[in-house]
């Protein structure tokens, strides 16, 4: 099974065609193993009631620690067999799933930002503005670097193998956009770049949106507007394909959320 993840909704404009993966369902964990593929790829199996594990791979099949077009994509397929919330399980976590208004959501953990001064770095090597600059923990790996409000970040110079001179971190760039301004009704946009791992740049990042909302809320971006379930944050991924995802922060949770399309493939004869 193909599916292709964070994909615009049924009325949207905004051209993005999303993140592909292919999704196999096993009988046990013993015949999850890793493949050389053309897209990323993420074999689930059923662990309980209601309850499956998910490992997902590169297509160089190099181990994804939190692959969040993946999730969603397993999440998706799974919800329509309970019919019913779920919980997915991945290396050492358990993330909850849920299918809402026509989005699959995941329920992460929240994960810790800490704000720092920009590296020189940065704005050389990437020819860009930084005006804030954040942090996750060591083992999670991400670097978030804000851009002042409404900038074009299609523009912004990818990394390639600078990135990895200077650090083992993946680069988030992020900016606000102004309602006026907005191409999806988003309340910001962002690109993801991870040359160290082998990712140029991800077309649609569900693993960046739970950082991004943490980021975020931290910055403030919600005061006066929760973002909830039923009201979520949309956020536009600008990378050369495009990406619509969704954000709240609801029962101890970051919930990421995005519009999973399902293409079954034909058995072999």
């Amino acid at each position: 099974m193909q599916a292709f993840c964070n994909s615009p909704e049924d009325g949207e404009s905004v051209r993005a065609a999303g993140n592909p993966c292919r999704v196999d369902l096993l009988s046990n964990a013993e015949s999850s193993q890793p493949a050389i593929d053309t897209i990323t790829r993420c074999t689930t199996w059923e662990t309980g009631t209601h309850s499956a594990s998910v490992a997902c791979w590169t297509a160089s099949a190099e181990a994804i620690e939190c692959c969040g077009h993946g999730l969603l994509s397993c999440a998706s397929v799974w919800l329509g067999r309970w019919n019913s919330h779920g919980i997915l399980t991945t290396a050492d976590s358990q993330i909850q799933c849920r299918r809402l208004l026509n989005r699959v959501w995941l329920g992460f953990t929240t994960i810790e930002l800490s704000a720092e001064p920009s590296p020189n770095w940065l704005a050389q090597h990437l020819n860009i503005t930084v005006d804030h600059t954040a942090v996750t923990p060591a083992e999670a790996g991400y670097i978030v670097a804000e851009l002042p409000k409404d900038t074009q970040l299609t523009l912004v110079q990818a990394p390639n193998t600078v990135l990895s001179k200077h650090t083992r971190r993946a680069l988030i760039v992020t900016c606000r956009a102004s309602a006026n301004r907005s191409a999806a009704g988003e309340a910001f946009q962002f690109r993801y770049f991870a040359p160290q791992y082998g990712v140029t740049e991800d077309p649609a990042t569900g693993s960046a949106m739970r950082v991004l909302m943490r980021y975020w809320h931290n910055r403030g971006l919600f005061e006066g507007s929760p973002a909830t379930l039923d009201r979520p944050v949309k956020a536009l991924q600008c990378s050369a394909t495009g990406g619509i995802l969704y954000g709240a922060l609801e029962n101890s949770r970051i919930w990421v959320g995005g519009h999973v399309t399902e293409l079954t493939e034909a058995a072999p004869t």
